[in-house]
């Protein structure tokens, strides 16, 4: 600041000089040195503004920078502080830190003993590492044929004892045998679940992976079946515990012998005290008697004499009562018997008897009935201080010794009640008479033929099974060709045995080996799918059949389960999708049809012919045992009416019109009989031609040439007015079922409703 003073001074004085010469020289007489005078004052005047002008911005700078540099000092001073704090801070903090430095080489020293211990313990893994190495090698020598062995037989055995816990089950608590049937389709579907993934299993090549997956398997195989056997098992517990609520106790019942027992001895011990009372008071009598003839020679010898007769009598009488009384309490003990002298009451008497003498059971008659083919026998068993089961009186040869007791011509059996706390003897002596069938018995027990398309016509899936020469075959054209006439469409016939000389087919063939039956299967799994995901139309109605379809399985081993597979895609998609389906075969057990259970043919309706109808309600899972009985009895009676009507008229069973019948098992319905109609009732002539469907490339190239003729007129036929009143009904715009019906009509439309998820529809009358 004193540098720009001076600077400013002498500018000042340097201009004044300057402009006192100037004023000197302006007044010269030369005009040169006048006209420089000018100049030289023009240049002091500037220099003494400028010298101002630039101290006075040069200290205005200055005190600018000086203000500046004093906040800064100001703020450099609050930092300095705040850094004094923070160091005084870190002091201490580096205090604590020494402290915990020393805590840290503490918990150090600790830490290596510790690492020296697991490294002697890393030692000793290592060496059992390098034994279970060497055990590894010894254990991977086994194949993997082996390894997929051992699982597979942990599932057959867990699953083979799993089914026959529940059956026992079911033998032993019939009660309770519906709930256990549907344990048994749980095991069902356990199985179909374990046998897909078993196959998985077995193309698993990689060591480890086989190892692991394999133990894990074998572990959730094992959990399951337990889990499904405890199930079943809860199922009869709860059972069991309802009983116990219901039944009176063991104790209750022992109370009541007690009782009773206690009740008997205070009245023989009353009846005793009574007899020794009056035998006292008849010596007490007797004596003061004999005293006063003694005393007084009044009293009559002969008179004393019969009184004491009469004494002794009464004693008598009293022990006689006595011993009665112990007679009846121990007939009370033993067990009731029948009354009379009729057969069956002399057999119960001698059932009682020998269960009663050899293994003191109590078993209380309590009626018999008379049977068509003998008598049963009903037995009450709460009186036995355990509870006495139906195996305990089968127990060794005791079953032989009844028949020998009854005459029976088999072993009789005792059925419990668990209702009633009753057993039941079941004695055969007889067998059944037989009953002639009446026709108008019959017809009671099935649906007739000559409503046959009637029932059939909304059939879409179907399996058929019957025995060889049963007629599945022309029982098949039959469905189809009725199905046809009601729905218009096309059908595909695959028949491996085209060229027999029982061919009674009139359906053209499209398919004549096992091969050609398998691609079907495939081409029409593969349908599905196009007319599922909208790749493919479902205005056209087509019915596939397949003949000989387990012999198909049988002959393709290698792709069994693949063929179940689309088998059982077939079954629950083909009726949404405005197809049908047709299997034939022999066997009505599922079992022929790999990665299938009995639960995936509840989808189908199932047609069981003749013989078949017996393996179909014993191998089925939806009836119960009463049921069974009555359908097996529907099915004698049917069997024996079509033999006997077949031997009046001289028909052999191969005759096109001899008498069948067939089981038919509907979803979501009770199962039912049918009369089958004669072969040829229904031929593929009698489809109008312009119903068929249009060609496929599964037909040669003739039939495809007479599809193709047709098409134009099916197409023709769509007035919705003439399909009506045809009572053809189109597919659901919204799921493509076929399932559905007419709803009602108004002036212009009618009204269709879809069975299978509800949507309603209409469509105009007049286009």
């Amino acid at each position: 600041m004193q540098a720009l003073e001076q600077f400013k001074n002498r500018l000042f004085i340097f201009s004044f000089g300057l402009g006192l010469a100037s004023t000197v020289g302006i007044f010269q007489p030369n005009t040169t040195i006048k006209e420089v005078g000018k100049l030289a004052l023009g240049f002091s005047i500037a220099g003494v503004v400028v010298g101002e002008l630039a101290t006075s911005k040069a200290i205005t700078f200055t005190n600018q920078g000086a203000t500046k540099l004093d906040e800064t000092i100001r703020q450099k001073e609050k930092e300095n502080a705040a850094i004094t704090r923070n160091l005084d801070k870190t002091i201490d903090e580096l205090a604590n830190a020494k402290a915990q430095t020393a805590k840290l080489e503490s918990e150090l020293q600790q830490a290596l003993e510790i690492i020296q211990s697991r490294n002697y313990e890393l030692t000793k893994a290592s060496n059992s590492i390098h034994d279970l190495q060497n055990k590894l090698r010894d254990v991977g020598r086994f194949s993997t044929v082996e390894a997929y062995k051992m699982v597979r037989d942990t599932y057959n055995r867990s699953l083979r004892k799993l089914e026959a816990h529940i059956e026992a089950l079911m033998r032993n608590y019939a009660p309770v045998a519906d709930d256990l049937n549907n344990v048994l389709i749980e095991v069902d579907k356990f199985r179909n679940r374990w046998i897909n993934k078993l196959e998985e299993y077995e193309t698993i090549t990689n060591f480890n992976e086989l190892l692991d997956t394999g133990l894990d398997f074998q572990q959730k195989i094992i959990e399951g079946c337990i889990e499904l056997r405890v199930k079943g098992q809860q199922i009869c517990i709860r059972y069991l515990d309802g009983l116990l609520t219901d039944s009176v106790s063991y104790n209750m019942y022992e109370t009541d012998i007690i009782n009773l027992q206690t009740h008997a001895g205070a009245t023989i011990k009353q009846l005793k005290d009574k007899n020794e009372a009056q035998v006292r008071a008849i010596v007490s009598d007797w004596v003061t008697a004999n005293n006063q003839h003694i005393e007084r020679y009044q009293v009559n010898y002969t008179e004393l004499i019969e009184q004491g007769k009469q004494a002794i009598a009464l004693l008598q009488e009293r022990e006689t009562l006595i011993q009665q009384l112990q007679e009846e309490l121990e007939q009370l003990r033993k067990p009731w018997t029948f009354t009379g002298s009729i057969d069956y009451a002399v057999a119960g008497n001698a059932i009682i008897n020998f269960y009663y003498s050899a293994y003191k059971y109590v078993l209380d008659a309590m009626g018999w009935t008379e049977t068509e083919t003998g008598y049963t026998l009903t037995f009450a068993t709460q009186r036995n201080k355990i509870y006495l089961t139906a195996d305990m009186l089968h127990d060794k040869d005791n079953r032989e010794q009844l028949a020998g007791l009854t005459n029976a011509l088999t072993l009789p059996t005792f059925t419990p009640n668990y209702q009633s706390g009753l057993m039941v003897l079941e004695v055969n002596t007889r067998k059944p008479v037989k009953k002639q069938p009446q026709e108008k018995d019959i017809s009671k027990l099935w649906i007739t033929a000559d409503k046959f398309e009637k029932t059939v016509s909304k059939w879409t899936r179907v399996r058929i099974t019957g025995g060889s020469e049963s007629g599945k075959s022309p029982t098949a054209e039959n469905l189809a060709v009725a199905i046809l006439k009601n729905r218009p469409g096309a059908a595909k016939l695959f028949n491996p045995q085209h060229d027999s000389v029982k061919n009674y087919w009139t359906i053209p063939v499209v398919g004549t080996s096992h091969k050609d039956s398998e691609k079907g299967i495939k081409t029409l799994a593969d349908k599905l799918d196009a007319r599922t995901n909208g790749d493919e139309s479902r205005e056209q109605f087509e019915i596939w059949l397949f003949d000989e379809v387990d012999s198909t399985m049988s002959h393709t081993k290698g792709k069994r389960s693949t063929i179940g597979n689309n088998v059982n895609f077939i079954i629950k998609q083909v009726s949404h999708q405005n197809l049908g389906a047709i299997f034939i075969g022999q066997n009505a057990n599922v079992s022929e049809y790999p990665g299938m259970d009995r639960s995936d043919w509840n989808n189908a309706v199932n047609l069981h012919i003749g013989a078949n109808a017996y393996d179909a309600i014993t191998n089925s899972n939806r009836f119960t045992t009463e049921e069974i009985t009555r359908l097996k009895n529907i099915t004698d009676k049917l069997t024996e009416f079509c033999n006997q009507k077949n031997e009046e008229l001289g028909l052999d069973k191969t005759d096109p019109k001899s008498y069948r019948f067939g089981f038919v098992v509907e979803p979501d319905k009770k199962p039912y009989f049918i009369e089958l109609p004669s072969f040829g009732t229904y031929t593929y002539d009698l489809i109008n031609d312009a119903l068929l469907g249009v060609a496929d490339p599964l037909l040669d190239v003739a039939s495809q040439q007479h599809a193709a003729t047709h098409k134009a007129k099916t197409l023709d036929n769509t007035c919705v007015a003439s399909n009506a009143a045809a009572g053809i009904v189109g597919s659901c715009p919204k799921c493509g079922s076929s399932n559905t019906k007419r709803n009602g009509t108004t002036k212009t439309a009618q009204k269709y409703l879809c069975k299978d998820c509800g949507q309603p529809w209409s469509e105009s009358l007049t286009k």
